[in-house]
């Protein structure tokens, strides 16, 4: 089959013809997906894939708009031996009045100047895989209002109790990383790994985007700062019965340890956590097009690792000690129907934060903890050029069980105190916890860059509203109704190849955010509070 006849010839290419592995969603990758939407390349992963897993090859030149243009390659040192040399690169932004941007990494976008440097190289030789690839960012962080936090007491003094989260009271998520500038250095997409045909295990750095999201996957993105793990499993590999084609199948499970920020209590023993995770995911021949995957991660404290820690990622219920409380849970069910000869992609991830104990009260109330991603990517042709559009709509509200039992929020556990994040910033999808985003898309490509306008609207986090009003009488529930904070964004930006391999990216952000501390206005409680908030960024980076 045509699946099959792509993943030999990726397999045994020379190593001069390779494209080389990508950065997740850079310039390079954005670009390799809308060419294999078309038909036009071949993508690599199924549902899980870093850096190191995003090995993409051109099967068909005649739409490849960016012909000639260099995007980086992987070049050939002898018969076994490859070299790619990433960057250097260097984005800037700066915020007019407050906090912008996700899936950035190890950077926090805060009011004022940001900045990011990374760069480095990857050698491949006789199936090892050796990635540098740092990062190093810097934040001027000044000062904006901020919602009352959530914590006191004297393990959050100066802390967590004047920069922390304001809502559920176990989560590490500064809304200001202090008062002072920023500078944050990263391994970043660094790693060793030895890959076998389809069999690869490795130890390193490199962010996971988990699930066939664009912007908010539910379990896994590059929002936060990556973190040290261990991964081993399978990449896409073609499954065959008495010659007959099954279709493809990958496989991938990873340990890791998350890192409190220096933002949140003075208790040293509670400064790390131990995740892991595991993915299974299958493309069918008999569903052509058609992608489906289980999603699992699972948080435990580092202090108190065992092997049941390890090892009950499998487990679908909870009467053991997975079950009483001692892990924070979630998982998602993916699927993904792409259909080339249209240019049409459809995708969707469900997911859950907690497990119920047994059958009967999933069957009763499967939707307890749960959340959901959703979105289109359609391309077509526009005054000649190619172009593609994408919508994507995601909930993670609570759901309405949850006001029979107790205060929760889908990034969020009373054990697991510091929520799903990592360094202060979200695991998951970047919008954060407890609300909905509504976002469209366009991308425009030319034969110098491509060119992109998108509109969204967020509200960052409902769960704050629906649990932490202030009052249980009538008059002022009434007055909670107004207190939404709700984000209108439109934004354009674009990419010029300026040549020699150099890359210009610039963009502007306009954003009109209502009631920002969740607090309208006090002469009218009908009426919304405004901050109106400009991020203009610029990118510079030069490809070998």
């Amino acid at each position: 089959t045509k699946k099959i006849a792509i993943l030999a010839a990726a397999l045994a290419l020379p190593g001069y013809m390779i494209s080389a592995q990508e950065a997740l969603q850079s310039t390079a990758e954005t670009y390799y997906e809308f060419l294999a939407l078309d038909g036009y390349a071949a993508r690599p992963y199924l549902n899980y894939r870093t850096l190191s897993d995003s090995l993409w090859t051109i099967d068909d030149e005649t739409g490849n708009v960016w012909s000639g243009v260099t995007l980086g390659t992987t070049r050939a040192l002898g018969e076994e031996a490859r070299l790619r040399v990433y960057g250097p690169e260097i984005f800037a932004s700066f915020n007019s009045a407050s906090p912008y941007g996700q899936n950035d990494g190890a950077l926090w976008q805060g009011k004022g100047l940001n900045t990011r440097l990374t760069g480095g190289a990857r050698l491949e030789a006789y199936g090892l895989e050796l990635t540098l690839k740092p990062q190093l960012a810097f934040s001027q962080n000044l000062a904006f209002d901020l919602v009352s936090p959530a914590y006191s007491g004297t393990d959050y003094e100066d802390l967590a109790d004047t920069w922390g989260y304001y809502g559920i009271k176990y989560i590490d998520a500064p809304q200001r990383f202090g008062d002072e500038p920023l500078l944050a250095f990263s391994w970043g997409d660094s790693e060793i790994r030895y890959s076998w045909k389809t069999l690869t295990a490795g130890f390193g750095t490199q962010s996971i985007w988990l699930g066939p999201a664009k912007i908010n996957p539910l379990l896994h993105s590059n929002n936060a700062a990556p973190y040290p793990k261990l991964d081993v499993g399978l990449r896409p590999q073609p499954v065959t019965l008495f010659r007959h084609y099954l279709g493809d199948v990958e496989g991938r499970a990873w340990w890791g340890r998350t890192t409190e920020s220096d933002w949140f209590d003075t208790n040293s023993s509670n400064d790390h956590n131990l995740i892991t995770g595991l993915t299974v995911s299958c493309a069918p021949s008999i569903l052509p097009g058609a992608t489906f995957g289980f999603h699992r991660t699972m948080l435990s404290k580092w202090s108190a690792m065992d092997a049941g820690s390890i090892l009950t990622l499998l487990w679908p219920l909870m009467d053991s000690s997975a079950g009483e409380d001692k892990r924070d849970q979630r998982a998602s069910l993916s699927f993904q129907y792409d259909i080339p000869d249209h240019g049409l992609e459809m995708y969707i991830e469900w997911g859950r934060n907690d497990f119920s104990g047994d059958i009967d009260l999933i069957l009763r109330y499967p939707f307890h903890t749960s959340g959901w991603t959703l979105g289109s990517v359609k391309t077509f042709s526009l005054a000649g050029l190619p172009a593609k559009f994408n919508f994507e709509l995601t909930q993670l509200e609570s759901t309405r069980d949850l006001e029979f039992l107790w205060k929760q929020t889908f990034y969020g556990h009373h054990v697991i105190t510091q929520g799903y994040t990592n360094e202060g910033q979200w695991l998951g999808a970047g919008m954060g916890t407890g609300g909905n985003s509504q976002y469209a898309g366009l991308t425009v490509f030319h034969r110098k860059g491509s060119f992109d306008l998108f509109i969204q609207r967020q509200n960052p986090d409902n769960d704050y509203v629906w649990f932490m009003h202030f009052g249980d009488d009538i008059a002022t529930k009434r007055k909670d109704e107004y207190k939404f904070k709700t984000i209108y964004s439109m934004g354009i930006s674009a990419k010029y190849f300026i040549g020699g391999g150099l890359h210009l990216t610039p963009g502007i952000v306009f954003s009109d955010i209502h009631n920002p501390v969740y607090e309208s206005s006090s002469e009218n409680i009908v009426k919304s509070e405004h901050r109106y908030n400009i991020s203009a960024s610029l990118g510079l980076s030069y490809q070998f």
